[in-house]
């Protein structure tokens, strides 16, 4: 059995594609789901970052985990970050001066429609293969505890190349992986096989305890169970 690592380890010399960017920024407009789209939950990385200034100009919420988790979850809302400090204001850098951090209390009165990040790898089953530090899975365990996912949310990976959608062979998974039900491709959108609906707990006997406490959504909520 292959694992993890040793997928990364083979696709570590496909190159990136930055040229696409900005055309996978307007792929996502073309989601069905997208324009009556509140709320959307978008990773940090630097190649969404046209995806998340699309998103606040388009009248819609985006919620941005900070750096490493440390702090949580940021809020920015639209409309109200200058056009010109728009690419600084989705960046680590500017999320905690244009952005709001969100307590507890704000995490559960979210309603997320979307949440779309990047990845090493997605197969065709919707698998999908990050960067082994699992915040994106870490952080779908937070907001499914604090019940700030819509029933009807879903879940895309942005690929820019093409070479990362693998069409053979199932990735490998772990229990707490959250299926894609789609990717966004430099050709395009394309859906997923629908995943049957799978609880997303947080796996604390995997979780150090000294992880935990440096994460502060994940000490608040371990501190509120025991």
């Amino acid at each position: 059995m292959f694992t993890q690592t040793a997928v990364r380890q083979s696709l570590q010399n496909i190159t990136a594609n930055p040229g696409c960017h900005g055309r996978l920024a307007q792929y996502l407009r073309q989601i069905k789901s997208y324009h009556s789209a509140r709320q959307l939950f978008i990773s940090p990385a630097p190649m969404l970052a046209q995806l998340r200034i699309n998103a606040l100009n388009d009248g819609k919420d985006v919620i941005m985990p900070g750096p490493g988790l440390k702090d949580g979850f940021y809020l920015l809302k639209p409309f109200t970050v200058p056009f010109t400090k728009l690419s600084f204001a989705v960046s680590n850098k500017g999320l905690p001066k244009f952005g709001r951090r969100l307590a507890a209390g704000d995490l559960a009165a979210l309603a997320l429609d979307l949440l779309i990040t990047d990845a090493w790898a997605v197969d065709e089953q919707g698998t999908r293969l990050g960067d082994g530090q699992g915040f994106f899975d870490l952080s779908y365990a937070i907001m499914t505890e604090h019940k700030a996912l819509k029933d009807s949310c879903l879940k895309y990976a942005v690929l820019d190349n093409p070479e990362r959608l693998l069409s053979e062979t199932e990735l490998p998974t772990n229990d707490w992986d959250v299926r894609m039900d789609g990717v966004i491709l430099p050709a395009g959108i394309m859906a997923l096989p629908k995943a049957a609906k799978r609880n997303h707990p947080i796996y604390w006997d995997k979780l150090p305890r000294k992880r935990i406490k440096k994460l502060k959504p994940l000490w608040e909520i371990w501190r509120s169970l025991n």
